[in-house]
């Protein structure tokens, strides 16, 4: 208690002293607490030590949560092997909406590690290639899995990688049980509703994508607007003309000049006389003010005054 309250009154030498002294008299169950204790007042009285990374790596061993999230996020540029490895532990019992394992697919897509491992085989494991094998199946895993645990980075990161073909979305499931998924589409305890069961879908990639994008959208990401929106133009659907006005007045710039397109060829407020060519003029100059260049190009080719 002592060691907190330093520590919260900005007093990290103190603090440091205190843990050290509940380090040595702490049982077996206190110890990993008191050992991210320690590595928090040390960073904060001296900054990253030989001692604080000590006692990070102590209390990730001893099965601290945080400090293994925290390790694994020190790792993921000097060591991904060993940052994917602790995110395989942490992943599935971390309260954090699906970042760990979202964290866990950028690695596994990346191609900077291989199989799944655990912390303590790690010496026995072949050090990171230096040329790329990504893991597609495994990273739509965990992408799925961030996913389903409310991460809208996961559900976008899936969503282009079914639209790149990196997986087929017919292999997207297996990480329903994975994340606590109670079978009807919803997540576990806690987590928010999906839409709807994406396992009903057909199995065309763009509407697989698409339903993926929907999810990212609904959860406030506006790149996941955007690519819904593009997908939906592709496939036909009129709903797409709501989903890039929704991206456009977030200020995507690539948005703006899709619907200003739309508006110019009657795909979106169709009848609306004058007041379409207006409003598509002010999309094509927001997204001209934001260097998206296919509009900047139009804008320095056209007459205004004819339009």
């Amino acid at each position: 208690r002592l060691a907190v309250a330093s520590l919260a009154a900005q007093r990290p030498l103190h603090a440091t002293a205190h843990t050290r002294s509940a380090l040595a008299a702490a049982d077996d169950a206190l110890r990993p607490q008191v050992l991210m204790l320690l590595h928090q007042c040390i960073e904060a009285a001296h900054g990253p030590t030989t001692e604080s990374e000590a006692a990070l790596r102590q209390a990730a061993r001893a099965g601290h949560v945080a400090a293994q999230k925290a390790l694994a996020l020190r790792l993921e540029d000097s060591d991904p092997v060993e940052a994917a490895a602790w995110l395989e532990r942490v992943a599935p019992v971390a309260v954090d909406e699906g970042e760990s394992w979202r964290r866990l697919g950028v690695l596994r897509l990346t191609g900077r590690v291989s199989a799944a491992a655990s912390p303590e085989n790690l010496p026995n494991m072949a050090a990171p290639s230096n040329t790329p094998n990504p893991d597609y199946r495994g990273a739509a895993s965990a992408f799925e899995a961030a996913a389903l645990s409310g991460d809208a980075d996961g559900a976008y990161n899936l969503g282009r990688m079914i639209e790149w073909r990196q997986v087929r979305a017919s292999d997207v499931a297996s990480a329903v049980s994975v994340a606590g998924g109670d079978g009807d589409g919803r997540t576990g305890a806690g987590g928010p509703p999906l839409a709807r069961d994406h396992r009903g879908m057909t199995r065309d990639h763009r509407e697989a994508a698409a339903f993926w994008y929907e999810v990212a959208a609904e959860r406030g990401l506006v790149l996941g607007r955007a690519h819904l929106a593009r997908v939906l133009t592709d496939l036909g659907d009129a709903t797409a003309c709501k989903h890039y006005t929704a991206a456009a007045q977030a200020g995507d710039a690539d948005s703006q000049w899709a619907l200003s397109s739309m508006m110019r060829r009657g795909d979106c407020l169709a009848g609306a006389g004058q007041g379409v060519r207006s409003e598509a003029l002010r999309w094509a100059v927001a997204a001209a003010e934001r260097r998206q260049p296919e509009a900047l190009a139009w804008l320095e080719e056209t007459d205004l005054s004819q339009l």
